[in-house]
């Protein structure tokens, strides 16, 4: 009977270890900062958007620094925002590349970006898994990351930084152009 009954409190033991561990990772999932967004040096080449035209492209096919715009058409920010980045988008410089992504499907992507005069590449992200690379770059909106030529964020910030994020992608871009010596 000793034995069953040393037995019997091992597989408590375990299932009682098993149940404190799930309760951490529960924990660990409801606690997590859910305004964290990718940080600077956050290599976003491997995130895949689709173009107006179906095709899949990766943030890594960029060969000069970039801002990367997210929004979403439900986000009542990105209402207030959208005046102000379309008149961005009117003036902006040549040079700057410029990318409108959402995660919802590419045809409301670009509906909301026709009804508020973008005139930008708008591509849209499938962020079906939380955790995901593209789930943390479009869970936050509005807002933009400016990216280098290698696709690593250099900053990011709220959808209203535009200017200063804007200004940062010139200079990375003018470094860029001359060799990475920033002349």
């Amino acid at each position: 009977m000793a034995m069953a009954e040393k037995a019997d409190g091992k597989g408590l033991v375990k299932a009682l270890v098993l149940f404190a561990a799930l309760q951490l990772v529960v924990l660990a999932t409801l606690t997590a900062d859910p305004t964290a967004v990718p940080l600077a040096g956050t290599d976003m080449s491997s995130l895949t958007t689709e173009d107006r035209f179906g095709a899949s492209i990766p943030l890594g096919a960029l060969e000069s620094p970039a801002l990367v715009m997210v929004f979403h058409s439900d986000c009542a920010h990105c209402r207030v925002i959208a005046p102000e980045w379309a008149e961005w988008f009117d003036e902006h410089p040549d040079g700057i590349d410029v990318i409108a992504v959402s995660r919802e499907p590419l045809d409301d992507a670009r509906a909301y970006a026709d009804e508020h005069g973008w005139d930008v590449d708008v591509r849209s992200v499938r962020a079906e898994r939380l955790g995901s690379l593209a789930h943390e770059v479009t869970r936050r909106t509005p807002w933009i990351f400016a990216l280098d030529e290698n696709a690593r964020i250099l900053s990011s910030g709220h959808g209203g930084e535009l200017a200063d994020l804007a200004d940062l992608v010139a200079r990375a871009t003018a470094r860029a152009a001359h060799g990475g010596s920033g002349e």
